[in-house]
C-alpha cells in the first residue's frame, strides 16, 4: 500500500508530465513508467493512475477532453489547469517536511525542479536543508529531553540512528548543490521531453 506522500507525489508527477503537453492516460502511464529520473523514483500501477488522474480532475487541477474513435473505446485527453499548475509549482518548491519522506517526496519534487531549471532546483535544495537543519537541532532537543546524558540506552542508539540520517542528507544535499551549480554553467542535460 502507497504512503499519503507517495501518493501524493505520483499526482503531482502527472501534473509535471502534463506540463509538457495535453496527453491520454495510455500515454501518461507510459511516461510514467519509463521517464528517466520519475521511474526510478515513483511505481504506480497504470488502474492506480486512472484513479488519480479523476481525483486530479475532481479537484480541478486537470481537465479532459473526450475523443471519440470508430471501433475503439472513446479517449480521454488530460491537460493541467491554471490551479493545477499553481499547485504545481507551490509542490515542487516546497521542501519536505520530515525525514522519512524524503526519499520519495522531496526526490520526485527534485525531478521536477530540476526539468524547470537549474535554478528552481537549487532553490529547493536550499530550502530542504534550512528543513533539515531544523529537524536536526528538534531531534537533539528531543534526546536531551529523553536520554539525559546516559548514552548506554536503546533510546541514545534510535537518537543516534536518526541524527546521522539526517547528517547524511545534509552531506547529500551539498551534494546536490555542486552538482546543480555545475548544470547552471552549461546547457541543460534534461529537458522537458525526458530523455
Amino acid at each position: 500500500m502507497a504512503s499519503d506522500e507517495e501518493t501524493s507525489s505520483v499526482e503531482y508527477s502527472l501534473l509535471g508530465l502534463l506540463i509538457d503537453g495535453p496527453m491520454h492516460g495510455y500515454e501518461l502511464a507510459r511516461r510514467f513508467r519509463e521517464e528517466s529520473g520519475i521511474a526510478t523514483i515513483l511505481h504506480a500501477k497504470r488502474s492506480n493512475l486512472y484513479g488519480m488522474l479523476a481525483k486530479l480532475n475532481r479537484k480541478g487541477y486537470l481537465a479532459s477532453d473526450r475523443i471519440d474513435q470508430l471501433n475503439r473505446p472513446t479517449k480521454r485527453i488530460f491537460h493541467i489547469t491554471d490551479d493545477g499548475m499553481k499547485a504545481f509549482m507551490a509542490w515542487i518548491q516546497s521542501p519536505v517536511e520530515n525525514e522519512r519522506t524524503m526519499r520519495i517526496g522531496f526526490l520526485a519534487r527534485l525531478f521536477f525542479a530540476y526539468r524547470e531549471s537549474p535554478a528552481a532546483a537549487l532553490d529547493l535544495v536550499a530550502r530542504q536543508k534550512i528543513a533539515c537543519i531544523a529537524w536536526r537541532e528538534r531531534q537533539e532537543q528531543q534526546r536531551r529531553r529523553s536520554v539525559s546524558g546516559d548514552t548506554g540506552t536503546f533510546d541514545s542508539l534510535v537518537y543516534d540512528f536518526r541524527a546521522g540520517q539526517i547528517d547524511s542528507t545534509l552531506a547529500w544535499l551539498e551534494r546536490c548543490t555542486r552538482f546543480l551549480q555545475g548544470c547552471a554553467q552549461r546547457p541543460a542535460d534534461l529537458h522537458r521531453s525526458g530523455t
